[in-house]
């Protein structure tokens, strides 16, 4: 049964079950009225308001390389517009580790840039940045995660070492 036709029936016994009979000298009708504007009006349903979620531009981890003494995260943004990654941080799930992307630094449209660590290293702007001369990236598995400037997680990518690969969304 429809709501509607639901609610029509509760008004139409309502009023019959609570209306003095016809020719009576009965009290005037207000329950009753008051319930039919009650029961009948329809109630407004709500509409969903859209909130506006911020755009991360399309940036995604692409590839982690973990078991070379120059291990990288590789990122593309594969938006629309080009991405300011100011304040934006990389973090290993294992180890805790975060990488901070410099002040002002921009990934363009379609652009990519390797964040490196491990004791072979290096760092090339704009294109490759320089984390540590450390291993950050724990060869029996982890997880990058990507966060944006406000703290809220952008993308993921882990692996697995049986994999010796990374496994998106893990």
């Amino acid at each position: 049964m429809r709501p509607r036709s639901y609610l029509a029936l509760v008004t139409v016994l309502a009023l019959a079950l609570v209306a003095p009979p016809i020719g009576a000298d009965a009290a005037p009708l207000v329950f009753p009225l008051l319930l039919k504007s009650w029961v009948a009006s329809p109630v407004p349903t709500p509409t969903p308001t859209v909130t506006p979620t911020r755009d991360a531009g399309g940036v995604r981890i692409v590839d982690l390389a973990y078991d070379e003494r120059d291990e990288t995260v590789t990122l593309r943004n594969d938006g629309l517009k080009d991405q300011s990654l100011t304040g934006w941080s990389l973090l290993s799930g294992v180890g805790n580790q975060r990488f901070h992307f410099p002040d002002g630094y921009t990934l363009s449209v379609g652009g990519t840039v390797r964040i490196h660590s491990g004791p072979d290293a290096y760092g090339n702007p704009p294109g490759d940045l320089l984390w540590t001369k450390s291993y950050v990236w724990n060869n029996a598995g982890d997880v990058a995660v990507l966060y944006d400037d406000v703290g809220r997680e952008v993308h993921r990518l882990g692996y697995f070492a049986a994999a010796n690969s990374a496994m998106p969304g893990s």
